[in-house]
């Protein structure tokens, strides 16, 4: 006999980044209205929703408004709508499992990486994005809850943000699809699922930003790399995937908005190697740009899932979109995400001067 279920889960959610930003230094000298008469740093937006297209208010910068300020006018049920455009990294994955007597067993699996721009309309507890509306309620008893779609806390569908007071706040799209298949001696679980992943933020505009005698902005941080073709590994319950976290360090001009970067190269405890290059990026009105095919290229050798004990995978990327911004009032992080055929990558870092 066989029994079919199939479950469809639509989700979009927010959550929190929180880095840290040290003080420091300054490096060589500048006159700091070259970079204020330039085009790195956005233009101020003015106060939110002082300017309006079709009833919908533009995407605030940081000298309008601060983060949990936005993120409370977002889940206001009688706030404005407000227009965000993001960059972001989107996955199309399927796999296929089979359960029996002999054990668990990965029998097929396939992904497709991307880098795509979104606008997203958020307000009055709809989000507005791909042609789609999706609904969600929130409760501030002791954290924002994000309810997506007709789905509730029983389907695990919550998404939590216990604080707000940071500078970037993760964005998530996902539609997910799984079907169950039950016959004697063994069951297969297929899911097929679509995440695109971004953050929202408040754009460093020339109102705000305060960069006395600096050339050079420097950042430290981290950047995550994920990949692999998740084909199945022969005889096993894992796919060909592996992830990695390793340090890395930019530098932005910001007369001309040149970001660089020596890229990363790390070994971690569970025996993930990481190498990843990043060509000259470049900021424009605080977003980033690359303007060089295969602006970032990664090899990554480890563990299955980046777990000790798992089949070994070596994953390329040769990334063919990049993008991202500078967030804070005073340029005080960096986001950046990249994504190839084959893999992709997000980057976090704070200012350290």
């Amino acid at each position: 006999m066989h029994v079919l279920y199939r479950l469809r889960l639509i989700v979009v959610c927010f959550f929190s980044i929180v880095l840290t930003a040290c003080g420091g230094g300054g490096t060589a000298e500048m006159s700091e209205s070259e970079s204020l008469t330039s085009t790195v740093f956005a233009e101020p937006s003015g106060p939110l929703c002082s300017k309006r297209k079709d009833d919908i208010c533009s995407q605030p910068t940081a000298s309008a408004i601060t983060l949990p300020q936005l993120i409370a006018t977002l889940l206001d049920p009688d706030g404005p709508y407000v227009e965000l455009e993001m960059f972001g990294n989107a996955e199309n994955t399927h796999q296929k499992s089979e359960a029996n007597e002999e054990g668990l067993f990965a029998l097929e699996g396939t992904a497709d990486y991307s880098g795509v721009k979104k606008s997203a309309v958020i307000g009055r507890q709809t989000i507005k994005i791909d042609g789609k509306v999706y609904s969600y309620s929130s409760d501030e008893s002791d954290a924002y809850q994000f309810l997506a779609g007709p789905y509730s806390a029983a389907h695990g569908d919550v998404i939590r943000v216990p604080s707000l007071n940071h500078l970037m706040t993760w964005f998530s799209q996902a539609e997910n699809t799984a079907s169950f298949i039950s016959v004697p001696g063994s069951s297969t679980t297929t899911i097929d699922a679509y995440t695109w992943v971004s953050a929202i933020g408040l754009l460093t505009d020339k109102a705000g930003v305060h960069l006395p005698g600096i050339q050079n902005l420097e950042y430290a941080g981290y950047v995550s790399f994920s990949g692999g073709n998740w084909a199945p590994m022969a005889g096993t319950q894992f796919f060909s995937r592996t992830q990695v976290r390793c340090p890395i360090t930019f530098e932005l001009d910001h007369r001309f908005g040149y970001l660089t970067s020596p890229g990363a190269a790390c070994t971690t405890e569970d025996g993930v190697a990481l190498d990843l290059s990043i060509a000259r990026l470049q900021v424009r009105h605080s977003r980033v740009t690359d303007d060089v095919t295969n602006s970032a290229a990664a090899t990554a050798n480890g563990p299955a899932d980046g777990i000790p004990d798992r089949p070994p995978v070596a994953a390329l990327m040769d990334a063919n979109a990049v993008g991202g911004a500078v967030y804070g009032p005073n340029a005080d992080y960096l986001f950046i995400q990249g994504s190839g055929p084959s893999g992709d990558f997000y980057v976090l870092a704070a200012r350290t001067n």
